[in-house]
């Protein structure tokens, strides 16, 4: 029998029972260790060259900076690579800030820039040629081909009323946002300051629609003045709780150049939030695009699509709404895809310094926060089942919320007998679901808990009630 070692070129000969003779392929060995050095030689450690000068890539963001320190002044505006004239090869946008606090662009050193690749590392500045130089505040920047004619086309979020750009194919592109209809909608009067954006299609119709992630309200005039070490230290920027909170916007695309605002009637509106980074992916194999968005200083959320008709929040559900502490982080970008080649689409996102960066791994149900399960009965005969239970140490007040009352439709209602356990631990909590009298029926229930300094499902400050639902008969 013969084997051959072409890595270290020995052949290995067996003869007879016990013999054996090993032989080197000196040629084979010179050949291998010369390809090795000039492998090493030539690759070498993966480096980076920071080349923007010479590439002609003259660019610095401006947000502005005052001494009152507005709110928008801590967020840079974004950067879009795309290849615009379809020549092969990527080229840049950098979105830009404005004067503070007028929000407008005044001076070259605010605009927008648009630069050409050349295709031998250098660029262009074809800023004036192509009407990109675009208004206001910007933040963010989403690239797709909105109307199908194989050409990328442009959408700005900025503090106050965005913009979307058509590539016209020659190098230039026409504003065409009020046209569109997606300049950005007014909330309790004011327009909403947006920060990022992603085009999608949620109903699978062959277009592409436009979601919008919405930041807080904010007006300069009765804007909260923030000091460090009190009232005699430096004027700083607030932090994001002093900002209410907005809800997202998501405009379906009619077919013809303009769009529909279907944020309420699809339950994008019914949440508020402190939208930063957005990611879409279907999560869960149903084939509709779902959508993650991070929140700055609040629980991120995760819009789960039903059918390209309605979307579900279910960040709490599927364990990524939090950080692995149970608090709520400081969500900024946010990427939602396959990473460990599982098939499912994972999600990681990026938050302030001294917090973590959360990475959830996709197995249908994230695992977010350290989730432990209170052992509970389902009354089906026999038949015992687990019901999650988000808690892990602390204190308060544990509610069970059980069938009796029920609405007809599977759902439970809370009878809020107020039970009290103390320092949860990692214990099991045992006890029937039913009282006597409902054993004979199928019935289920579920624990609502306000708890006070637990590690997760709970913010330390804010004693956030987290609920578990449980449809009859459903583990």
């Amino acid at each position: 029998m013969k084997s051959i070692w072409f890595e270290l070129g020995i052949l290995v000969h067996l003869r007879a029972r016990s013999a054996a003779r090993l032989a080197f392929n000196w040629k084979a060995m010179f050949v291998w260790f010369l390809f090795s050095a000039l492998g090493s030689a030539v690759l070498g450690p993966i480096t980076f060259e920071e080349i923007a000068g010479r590439a002609g890539v003259h660019f610095t963001t401006n947000s502005s900076p005052t001494p009152l320190r507005h709110q928008p002044e801590t967020m840079p505006g974004g950067v879009a690579l795309f290849d615009y004239d379809g020549d092969g090869y990527l080229d840049i946008y950098f979105v830009n800030g404005a004067e503070m606090p007028s929000l407008v662009k005044r001076g070259r050193q605010f605009r927008n820039r648009l630069y050409r690749n050349n295709g031998n590392l250098t660029f262009t500045d074809v800023t004036e040629k192509s009407g990109l130089g675009g208004a206001g505040y910007g933040i963010g920047v989403a690239v797709g081909d909105y109307d199908n004619d194989g050409r990328p086309d442009l959408f700005v979020t900025t503090v106050k009323g965005n913009q979307l750009f058509h590539n016209n194919g020659d190098g230039t592109f026409t504003d065409v946002t009020a046209k569109a209809g997606v300049g950005g909608d007014l909330y309790k009067g004011k327009r909403m300051w947006s920060v990022a954006a992603a085009w999608l299609d949620y109903n699978n119709d062959g277009l592409l629609d436009l979601f919008v992630s919405d930041y807080c309200r904010w007006n300069p005039d009765t804007e909260q003045a923030c000091f460090a070490n009190g009232q005699n230290g430096a004027r700083i920027i607030c932090d994001p709780r002093y900002c209410d909170p907005l809800p997202n916007a998501l405009y379906r695309n009619n077919g013809d150049g303009t769009f529909t605002n279907v944020s309420a009637q699809t339950g994008i509106a019914a949440h508020l939030g402190r939208g930063m980074g957005v990611a879409v992916a279907d999560y869960d194999g149903d084939g509709y695009a779902d959508i993650f968005v991070a929140n700055d200083n609040a629980a991120n959320q995760l819009f789960h699509n039903i059918h390209g008709e309605r979307f579900e929040e279910v960040a709490l559900d599927a364990g990524v709404a939090l950080g692995e502490d149970g608090n709520v982080l400081s969500g900024m970008g946010a990427d939602f895809r396959d990473v460990r080649n599982t098939g499912l689409a994972d999600i990681w996102m990026t938050a302030i310094e001294k917090q973590t960066f959360p990475f959830f791994g996709n197995g249908r149900r994230f695992p977010g926060c350290a989730e432990h399960r209170a052992r509970r009965y389902l009354d089906d005969g026999d038949r015992k089942a687990d019901v999650p239970l988000f808690l892990e140490s602390g204190q308060g007040t544990i509610h069970r919320q059980d069938s009796r009352g029920g609405t007809g439709d599977g759902y439970l209602r809370d009878v809020r007998l107020g039970e009290r356990y103390r320092g949860f631990g990692q214990r099991w909590l045992e006890g029937p679901v039913c009282g006597a009298r409902e054993r004979r029926r199928k019935c289920a229930s579920i624990f609502t808990a306000n708890v006070r300094g637990t590690k997760c499902g709970v913010s330390q400050s804010s004693k956030r009630q987290i609920r578990e639902r449980q449809r009859y008969g459903r583990a």
